[in-house]
């Protein structure tokens, strides 16, 4: 292999008598440039952006994700937002074969007006309940949660709803959607999210599933984790609750084998190791 060398100059056979009007037009162009230059005070500011964009375009290679937008904020002394990351966790389940009548109409409020409040949508009910994931979550993660949250949206009936023996008539609550949400810096970043369903066809505009769990990773690179569950009959429901209460029936044997300590050394999800085996 032969290394490439250029002919010298100049090459023959280049008409370059024709190129003497254009040389004299660029001769004057840049005379004109260089005049500019001497008049502004900062001519490197005319630079700037070329070198800037030529940066941006580099650090690409190296993994770096930043817009040319976002470098000349920094360099203006402006605040650039950080890009949002954020963990969701959902349960997406129609609960109409949920045999807990008890749990369904009167805690959770199934069947009744839209504007009753039943206990689950007390003040402080749902963080009480979910807030222990959030601080889970967030330990595991490493992150000083600031407070937490809850919020809740409900649906009315469109047509009569028979479950577990009652009727739920139309325009009292079917659907019900509410999250509990990890805040940082006035940002929700860690949210568990329960839909839930008395008619597939209700609230459409909602996370659809069929009956499962769901984990979204807003960052980057995002990711979206989904997994479906039923019990030997197929019910989504029942699979559900046998899925919860196989991790709780597992951990008996760490917990009771755990020293005797105080409430922040009792065993977590963290420190307890998976059973896998029957």
């Amino acid at each position: 292999m032969k290394p490439a060398v250029p002919k010298k100059l100049p090459r023959p056979g280049l008409a370059w008598e024709r190129l003497i009007p254009e040389i004299g037009a660029a001769n004057r162009a840049l005379a004109h440039y260089d005049g500019v230059l001497h008049a502004v005070p900062n001519p490197e500011i005319l630079l700037s952006p070329l070198t800037t964009q030529e940066a941006v375009l580099s650090s690409r290679i190296e993994g770096t994700r930043a817009t040319f937008g976002e470098v000349l904020k920094f360099e203006a002394g402006e605040e650039v937002r950080e890009e949002e990351k954020r963990l969701d966790i959902q349960e997406i389940i129609n609960y109409s074969t949920y045999a807990q009548p008890e749990v369904l109409f009167d805690t959770m409020g199934f069947g009744k007006p839209l504007d009753a409040t039943p206990m689950l949508l007390m003040p402080n009910a749902l963080r009480f309940a979910w807030g222990g994931t959030i601080r889970l979550l967030a330990e595991g993660l490493g992150l000083e949660l600031d407070e937490i949250r809850e919020a809740y949206e409900k649906r009315p009936a469109t047509k009569p709803i028979f479950v577990l023996g009652r009727t739920v008539e139309p325009g009292t609550m079917a659907a019900l959607r509410f999250e509990v949400q990890g805040i940082v810096k006035g940002r929700p970043v860690l949210v568990v999210e329960h839909v839930t369903r008395l008619d597939d066809a209700l609230a459409p505009d909602w996370p659809q599933g069929s009956g499962s769990y769901r984990v979204l990773i807003k960052g980057v690179p995002g990711m979206r984790v989904e997994f479906e569950f039923w019990d030997e009959h197929g019910d989504h429901a029942v699979g559900g609750v046998v899925l919860t209460a196989t991790r709780l029936v597992n951990a008996i044997p760490a917990v009771c084998a755990a020293k005797p300590a105080v409430s922040r050394y009792w065993p977590t999800a963290w420190s307890l190791s998976l059973r896998t085996r029957r």
